[in-house]
């Protein structure tokens, strides 16, 4: 029997926002936009220089647009386990990849190997594994009443895996979206009478159907206006006025996206409460502005923050950096606002003391990655 935590490990900190990757869907039937949609949404997300990762489960038709767009390519082929998109979501972050998309994901569920084939091999196994033991025991056996029998405990496995694959996507610190088919279904609805009759459900997405659910937006685009997203999962309020649902999904859609992932933004336009990053609107002075405050500075009006103060703020951000213990270390630094805003203000302003810093962080994410050997060179993006 495991022992119970010890309470004292759980410490309670106030809440604050940090960059967190969004998860997006776009379903639809073939001609309604999906792979141009998903890649002009992901340059928003990664900014100009940002790595896309593009997972191709259609035999390479994601290369039409390569010419247009600049992304990292992996052909996926046969048999279309969970496992297999959950390491080639794991490979893209490792990959220093800020968005990953799979198109299409529809094969995880309905693919060669995919969910559907995989529970039907389950099954299969077990009703021969029944066999076996009534030709052992000189038993009746009954094909078809054993696989009514198996069919419940045949989605065991598939389902697990599929779980399995769903929580890694959503530890996973890159921006992910999911394409999917679509196809009309109808369903037998009981109607006002009691009768039972056969009713249009519409397009729906071909996928398990926790998915739509499972993601930060969810959009179906349809044939008639390709690439404009009709909302499927209820948008969160801060993304209401970010979301224009009357014209197609473009790169400015990503970006507004990205940056309120980020806490930069909240759906108003205004900066998020103790996100720690200024405003955009106003005039914009000339004279670059100063580095934020360290934690220790005093509360008040900032002023001009002396050359050797600057430097010695980038050391002691690089030292701790080079310092970390673990990955748990690493992350609280990267995902404190005061250092997101301190490193950025030293990229834009002080690329000299900006190398030194972004070295030590790539150098303490590499050593601290649980996941990755020691001799691949991992990184992350500031």
């Amino acid at each position: 029997m495991n022992a119970i935590p010890d309470p004292a490990q759980f410490i309670y900190q106030p809440a604050r926002r940090k960059a967190v990757g969004v998860m997006t869907m776009l379903a639809g039937a073939s001609g309604t936009g999906k792979t141009l949609s998903a890649l002009r949404l992901a340059r928003g997300l990664a900014g100009p220089e940002g790595i896309i990762a593009f997972c191709d489960t259609e035999n390479d038709r994601a290369l039409y647009y390569a010419d247009r767009f600049t992304f990292s390519h992996l052909s996926m082929s046969e048999p279309f386990r969970p496992e297999k998109f959950e390491a080639a979501a794991v490979a893209a972050q490792q990959q220093k990849a800020v968005v990953f998309i799979v198109d299409s994901f529809s094969h995880e569920h309905v693919g060669p190997g995919g969910l559907l084939d995989y529970h039907e091999a389950e099954m299969t196994r077990m009703v021969e594994r029944q066999r076996e033991q009534a030709e052992k025991y000189n038993r009746a056996f009954n094909e078809f009443e054993v696989r009514e029998r198996m069919k419940a405990a045949a989605w065991i496995a598939p389902k697990g895996a599929h779980k399995h694959m769903l929580q890694r996507l959503w530890q996973l610190n890159t921006h992910i979206i999911l394409c999917c088919q679509a196809e009309k279904k109808i369903a037998l609805v009981k109607n006002d009478k009691g009768k039972t009759d056969w009713v249009d459900q519409g397009f729906q997405p071909v996928c398990g159907s926790d998915i739509p659910y499972a993601m930060t937006l969810s959009f179906m685009l349809n044939v008639d206006r390709p690439g404009v997203p009709v909302v499927i999962k209820p948008l969160l309020d801060d993304l209401k006025p970010l979301v224009p649902l009357d014209k197609p999904i473009d790169e400015q859609l990503g970006a507004a996206i990205a940056a309120w992932a980020r806490g930069e933004v909240a759906g108003s336009g205004q900066p998020v409460a103790g996100s720690g990053h200024p405003s955009n609107e106003g005039e914009k002075s000339e004279a670059p502005s100063p580095p934020p405050p360290s934690p220790e500075s005093p509360p008040g009006r900032r002023r001009q923050v002396p050359e050797a103060e600057i430097v010695a703020g980038a050391e002691k951000l690089e030292a701790a950096f080079l310092n970390t213990e673990d990955r748990r270390a690493h992350l609280a630094l990267v995902d404190d606002p005061d250092n997101r805003q301190r490193i950025a203000w030293l990229k834009k302003h002080r690329p000299d003391l900006h190398t030194r810093v972004d070295a030590a962080l790539r150098a303490s994410w590499q050593r601290t990655d649980p996941q990755t050997p020691p001799t691949e060179q991992t990184g992350m993006a500031v």
